[in-house]
């Protein structure tokens, strides 16, 4: 039964939007880009 609630679990954390990070490392040069169709770093 555990087995079964960890991957139910699992599988509706995959669906989820991906949330902010909220690091340093998040606000410092090596910035992660907004995952968006079509965006690139010369807009």
């Amino acid at each position: 039964k555990v087995i079964r609630l960890v991957d139910r679990n699992e599988y509706k954390r995959r669906q989820g939007a991906i949330g902010p990070r909220i690091t340093s490392r998040a606000f410092s040069r090596e910035r992660r880009y907004p995952i968006v169709n079509g965006w690139t770093a010369n807009d």
